[in-house]
């Protein structure tokens, strides 16, 4: 859990598309908004069903559903490319990238 908490930090999901899912996925309410989530699944992972809320964009996990993002997670770093210039490259945490920047200018 440790490692996938550690690599999480470098790509950000967030900003990683998600569609709609038609799934016989149980119904939840968010539990900050109470609103109805919505089942999502990550794009190029359709096999991926988390759920997510309309209003406060929270993803919620479901037992099992954080080891199955391991792999989205995975697949969204490794498909990052090395930076340019200095914009943010996409995929690229914020933490990911002010770490870059401190060491760049460091060294």
């Amino acid at each position: 859990m440790t490692e996938f908490l550690l690599s999480a930090i470098w790509a950000n999901v967030e900003e990683h598309p998600f569609h709609l899912t038609e799934d016989d996925h149980k119904q939840a309410s968010c539990p900050k908004c109470t609103i109805d989530l919505n089942p999502v699944s990550p794009a190029d992972f359709s096999d991926v069903i988390v759920d997510r809320c309309p209003t406060c964009e929270g993803f919620w996990l479901d037992h099992g559903e954080l080891d199955r993002m391991r792999d989205v997670v995975k697949a969204i770093d490794s498909g990052t490319s090395a930076p340019s210039g200095d914009q943010k490259p996409a995929g690229w945490s914020d933490l990911r990238w002010r770490i870059y920047l401190l060491k760049r200018n460091r060294d």
